[in-house]
């Protein structure tokens, strides 16, 4: 007569000697939740379009003098040379913004390398900084004419809707990156474990949960 056995996990059931068998290491755990895999390269996708977007926007007419039309580092480069560009925030930006390429393109290159987190915090400070920018130059400067230049503006329009998507992009790299957390502090544990026998020297033939013998 076939003897019971609780439990469903293989390294629960007790198989005879040797008293401890093989090691099976469980390994790290990765979600498996259906659609997870294809959220998160959406994510990446997103993320990667939308600072390829902003690098293109700010190659694109920012504003108009007579019949010129100039993108944003011909702006920042006159904003600088007549002394527009002031100090603290203003001075900063014109100061940085002939790097905004280079810096778009690292969190492309952190994707490639699997580096999720790293890609998506790059790409959230990016976005978030050059949204607020061009929501700012076309509320503020939106119609107006200062020094006989307009505001034109596609450039800034293209930069906003590229820094959202960079963001919601980095949003979900951010949720779904791939992740290998603990099991328990050990992760290897006996395959299989002999049964100890009973008082009447027969191994006993039903496990407890745990693969410990049941007496």
């Amino acid at each position: 007569m076939p003897v019971p056995f609780r439990g469903t996990d293989v390294a629960d059931l007790c198989i005879g000697p040797p008293a401890v068998g093989p090691f099976l290491d469980t390994g790290p755990v990765i979600d498996h939740r259906p659609g997870t895999a294809d959220v998160r390269v959406t994510g990446a996708v997103a993320l990667v379009l939308g600072m390829a977007l902003v690098v293109v926007a700010s190659f694109l007419p920012w504003a108009v003098s007579g019949a010129v039309a100039r993108n944003s580092y011909e702006v920042g480069g006159l904003a600088g040379r007549l002394g527009l560009g002031g100090a603290g925030a203003a001075r900063t930006v014109l100061e940085v913004w002939p790097f905004l390429g280079p810096a778009c393109v690292l969190p492309v290159l952190l994707v490639a390398l699997g580096r999720w987190g790293t890609a998506a915090a790059v790409a959230a400070v990016l976005g978030v900084a050059t949204a607020a920018l061009a929501a700012t130059t076309l509320v503020v400067l939106g119609g107006r004419q200062v020094v006989g230049v307009r505001l034109d503006p596609t450039g800034p329009a293209v930069l906003l809707v590229g820094a959202v998507l960079a963001v919601a992009g980095a949003a979900l790299v951010a949720l779904l990156r791939p992740h290998r957390p603990a099991i328990g502090g050990n992760r290897t544990r006996p395959l299989f474990v002999a049964p100890a026998p009973d008082d009447s020297g027969v191994p006993s033939a039903v496990p407890t949960q745990r693969g410990t013998p049941h007496r």
